[in-house]
């Protein structure tokens, strides 16, 4: 809403969007019906709309179920509605809007207006000048401000786009001390800008990318049809439909005037910046009319005149090549197994496996799972798992992003039972990208700054819980007091507020002294090269663990009859959650349960509607 109200007044995006009891209001005096209709005429008519039709049908027997349910729809020579208004006021730049939010949370955007890109989609010069300002690596401006505790997370592309005008935008989540030193965060990002413009613009970093665009559209996995069809028909509104299929991934041009023409535009002299916490104090604030958010806007002049660099910008420097594209992208040899097979026990892991080139693409999947009963010992363990995790997901972003970029993608997170490690994409480089994350996992470096920042940062999530709907709080209640393992969020939030970073550095050290490891491989992946997966995380990460069994929680069981419990709740809305528990464990009751709630949501959704 403060975007909205910061917005060029002459702008629709400066009107209101939401319908509440007063625009839609519907009485004997303001009856609703006749501005529907008004409004229906103005803007319903078939050569504004477009339309996306997929299903297993040939494409005759759809043109037939298209013609049907479509034919009628009145044909009224609309023109769609052009604004070429600037987003932002030009007498609005530059200048910084200060927004108190109700969550902690602590975020900065620069935004740039642009011109719009649509026309751009074969070049995309946008997505050129993003990748690069938005880049995780070695020297980028994300990883010289997470590496000195000021920012949680960056991204940079296109925001808004209308048709006429656009906006580029630099997005970053700032820890507490990042909300204290804002202004340092926006000098180095045009201090990041100005060699992204100078030396970033080259025809063998647009052949990389366009390398990466080419193998995700070959390979890329059909979504579900309704989510590809709303896709589509919006695409179509945009994109001639000769191209719509590949759109998004095309990079058809190397375009450095294209590039250079947004890198001109972002400049101190253009630029809004936007900063939103919840221990924000703006100055003689003004409020939105609908939502009544605090916020106000200052000049940003002195920006515009310094020409002094921020002392980190020397620590800058531009991505290096890739070393994660892949280069073999041939299929397995062999039929696809229907289920994974156990390979036996090697050196203590388990390890399962199975071949699966049924969508033929040359990707698979690494899930190492490493149960240790260090995890849920109590609520502090947990909490120290969790604190543990941040570290190694931060020593390992500078190289993890560029693996993704390359269609490679990783997660490590914690479950009942210890952590799991879980690597996926174009198999030539899966293994590569493993033992990386394996040397990490084995000797995280932990550092007291990054600790500070990963303990406030999870007492701010667990502070917010409070702040969640009610019937998020109903069920996640519920869960902690069924399953063996969970804790409540008050007792983990007492953790988080006393644990101390000597003992997150003895919690470490005997993080793996116990571990009951699992692996299984899957994919476009050879039974070879799963036994020596196996023997690589032998060798790199359980040299010296004990083997030891960890089982499986428990659900507890409830008593007879209805258990009724009440939450003191500080929230406007009301939430109810019913949960009615199976007699066994069983397949059987599984699926007679799911079954039962697929049954009656619909009817009951209508009801309580």
């Amino acid at each position: 809403s403060i975007k909205k109200a910061v917005a060029n007044p002459a702008h629709p995006f400066h009107q209101f969007a939401v319908g509440n009891l007063s625009t839609l209001e519907n009485t004997e005096e303001r009856p609703l019906r006749p501005d529907l209709i008004r409004f229906w005429k103005e803007h319903y008519s078939s050569d504004l709309m477009t339309l996306a039709v997929y299903g297993p049908q040939s494409l005759d027997d759809l043109e037939a179920m298209v013609r049907e349910r479509f034919s009628r729809i009145e044909d009224r020579d609309l023109k769609p509605k052009q604004f070429d208004t600037p987003l932002y006021a030009p007498d609005s730049l530059p200048s910084k809007v200060t927004g108190k939010a109700l969550k902690d949370l602590r975020t900065l955007t620069l935004s740039f207006p642009i011109p719009s890109q649509q026309a751009h989609y074969r070049a995309k010069p946008a997505h050129y000048v993003g990748n690069l300002l938005g880049h995780e690596g070695p020297g980028s401006l994300f990883q010289i401000l997470k590496a000195k505790g000021l920012v949680e997370s960056l991204s940079a592309g296109t925001g808004m786009d209308t048709g006429s005008n656009a906006l580029f935008e630099i997005n970053m989540a700032l820890t507490p001390e990042g909300f204290e030193r804002q202004e340092e965060i926006v000098q180095l990002a045009f201090d990041y800008i100005e060699p992204v413009r100078n030396e970033g613009i080259s025809r063998e970093r647009f052949e990389e990318m366009q390398r990466l665009a080419e193998i995700d559209f070959r390979f890329r996995e059909q979504g579900q049809p309704q989510h590809e069809v709303m896709r589509l028909s919006s695409l179509l509104q945009q994109i001639p439909a000769e191209d719509v299929l590949s759109a998004p991934w095309l990079m058809q041009e190397y375009a450095p005037d294209q590039y250079r023409a947004i890198l001109d535009r972002l400049t101190p002299e253009n630029v809004m910046v936007f900063s939103y916490a919840s221990a924000a104090e703006p100055q003689d604030p003004q409020q939105t009319r609908w939502y009544q958010a605090e916020w106000a806007r200052a000049d940003l002049a002195e920006l515009v005149t310094g020409d002094t660099s921020h002392p980190l910008a020397d620590q800058l420097a531009l991505p290096g090549p890739n070393p994660f594209i892949p280069e073999e992208l041939a299929l397995v040899d062999g039929d696809t197994m229907e289920q994974p097979v156990k390979l036996g026990d090697h050196g203590g892991i388990e390890l399962w496996f199975a071949l699966d080139t049924r969508f033929n693409t040359p990707k698979a999947n690494i899930f190492l799972s490493l149960r240790t009963p260090a995890v849920r010992a109590s609520a502090r363990s947990k909490v120290l798992t969790d604190l543990l995790l941040d570290a190694i997901r931060t020593n390992i972003n500078d190289w993890g992003y560029p693996a993704q970029l390359a269609g490679l993608d990783y997660s490590v997170y914690s479950h009942l039972r210890g952590i799991t490690l879980r690597t996926g994409g174009y198999s030539d480089k899966l293994a590569t990208l493993l033992r990386r994350i394996l040397v990490q996992v084995k000797q995280p470096v932990l550092t007291e700054q990054r600790f500070r920042i990963a303990r406030q940062q999870l007492i701010d999530n667990l502070e917010n819980k409070a702040r969640n709907r009610p019937v998020q709080q109903t069920a996640e209640f519920i869960q902690s007091l069924l399953i063996e393992g969970t804790f409540e969020t008050e007792d983990k939030l007492a953790a988080a507020r006393s644990v101390t970073f000597e003992e997150l550095q003895s919690f470490a050290d005997a993080f793996l002294a116990e571990v009951d490891p699992v692996l299984m491989a899957h994919g476009n992946v050879t039974q070879a090269s799963a036994l020596n997966i196996a023997n690589q995380v032998g060798s790199l990460l359980l040299r010296n663990s004990d083997i030891v069994a960890v089982p499986r929680s428990g659900v507890r069981r409830l008593p007879e009859g209805e258990t009724p419990v009440s939450l003191a709740i500080d929230h406007p809305d009301t939430g109810y959650t019913l949960y009615m528990q199976g007699p066994d464990t069983s397949f059987q009751q599984r699926a007679r349960y799911r079954l039962l709630g697929q049954v009656i949501s619909s009817h009951f959704y209508e009801e309580i509607r």
